[in-house]
């Protein structure tokens, strides 16, 4: 594993890490040596939100970025700060699926809701306030209603053999948004287990389900390679003006993400991915 390039808008000095989670003071940074602490931790929060920081003391992105974590932590009395050490505390980072340090994940219920990799202060800071249980979730006006959604969608689909087909492979159907790209690891991580609930809901439930792949890929032929490891639909990749509309409207802001939409094009959830891997035969489908 390597570490990330961006060291955008984080201090340059370096702070001692906290001690462990049992001897922490109020709203200091836990420090989690095991994956059993980090299970329990996550559980313990309850509805809180969890901000967790995975980094390497060989990292200097990560040293740069940690005395900003830990400041975070005394000003943010309401979310809980993680710190996982990945060489330290190797199952946890793998199960977590970290290639690049540091990484951030945020977790509410247990359930990851974001996700980005690099030492960017502002992004952090960001994601906090908008994540936080005080702050209103972002309100997806633009994409709520039936038609809006028919005009983001747009009415032309390809299948992973590059077969077109048009709105009416929809009608009737929930329906999944993937932004993905097969140069983004957390994406090649994420998206076999989809591929694995997709498929359970279509025996299940007839073929009520369909995703759409929102593709990132940097040229066709990757995005036609990738496309072609999933059982789904996928936006054109030529049309990147309609790419773009999508990742506008519902303000991503990184990949894998997942929004669920209903049969009358109203949006259900945009935090599906973390819905997907707690609940990967998709008993609680559609994750309302």
């Amino acid at each position: 594993m390597g570490s990330c390039a961006s060291t955008k808008n984080a201090d340059v000095s370096a702070q001692a890490h906290t001690n462990g989670a049992k001897k922490s003071g109020a709203h200091a940074v836990q420090k989690i040596k095991t994956k059993a602490d980090f299970d329990d931790a996550l559980k313990q929060a309850g509805s809180k939100l969890v901000a967790v920081d995975f980094t390497a003391t060989w990292c200097p992105p990560c040293r740069q970025i940690s005395p900003v974590f830990e400041k975070m932590a005394g000003e943010n009395p309401d979310v809980i700060f993680l710190k996982i050490d990945v060489d330290e505390n190797a199952e946890t980072s793998a199960a977590c699926k970290i290639r690049c340090m540091p990484t951030f994940q945020f977790y509410r219920g247990a359930s990851m809701v974001e996700e980005f990799s690099g030492a960017d202060q502002a992004k952090l800071k960001a994601s906090v306030k908008k994540l936080k249980p005080s702050t209103p979730t972002p309100t997806l006006v633009p994409v709520s209603a039936g038609p809006d959604m028919a005009k983001l969608l747009g009415d032309k689909f390809v299948t992973p053999q590059g077969k077109t087909v048009g709105k009416e492979a929809l009608k009737g159907k929930h329906i999944g948004i993937y932004f993905s790209a097969h140069w983004c690891p957390p994406c090649r991580g994420f998206t076999p287990q989809l591929v694995e609930t997709y498929k359970a809901l279509q025996k299940a439930n007839g073929n009520q389900f369909e995703i759409i792949f929102v593709s990132s890929d940097r040229d066709e032929e990757a995005f036609k390679a990738y496309h072609g490891e999933m059982p789904w639909l996928a936006m054109p990749f030529s049309d990147r003006k309609r790419k773009d509309e999508l990742c506008k409207a519902f303000k991503i802001s990184g990949i894998p993400s997942l929004i669920m939409v209903d049969i009358d094009g109203k949006v259900i959830t945009d935090k599906a991915r973390g819905r997907v891997g707690n609940d990967p035969s998709g008993k609680d489908f559609p994750w309302r």
